[in-house]
């Protein structure tokens, strides 16, 4: 039986409890970038430099160094974005630059908002008070009932 004076045993035989914050996130795996954070980057500049090297094929004749700029010019960009990312996001709160980066769409008309981004009153769905003086209070009775 577990009793107060045990504190000192328990503490040597109890396991440290998990940091719960950090159980639904994905583990950073490059310079700060999740894996879904890399691909998506990979899948943006692949194609830009799969262009490029191809015109750099066609304009010298050579395929390896076509190659080599389609391969390595994506890892290189996204390492280097990766370490950008990395300043943007230090002391921010989780997913930041994701929101931001909606914010920015959305804002530029690119894509429907999510995010309350004007100033403005909300309405709360109730009608006015009704008036405390007893002969303005009949009146409306009034006007109400019949």
């Amino acid at each position: 039986m577990d009793d107060i004076s045990d504190g000192v045993q328990a503490d040597k035989t109890r396991g440290h409890a998990p940091l719960t914050d950090r159980a639904n996130r994905e583990p950073a795996i490059l310079r700060g970038l999740t894996s879904s954070e890399a691909q998506l980057a990979i899948f943006i500049v692949m194609p830009i430099y799969t262009v490029i090297g191809l015109v750099v094929v066609f304009a010298t004749k050579i395929w390896a160094l076509g190659v080599l700029i389609a391969s390595l010019a994506p890892m290189l960009t996204v390492w280097v974005v990766a370490g950008w990312l990395a300043k943007v996001k230090r002391n921010k709160p989780d997913y930041y630059y994701q929101h931001r980066f909606k914010l920015w769409l959305a804002k530029n008309g690119l894509q429907k908002s999510r995010f309350i981004d004007h100033d403005g009153f909300w309405e709360t769905g109730r009608d006015v008070p009704v008036p405390r003086r007893s002969g303005q209070l009949k009146h409306l009775v009034k006007k109400a009932g019949g």
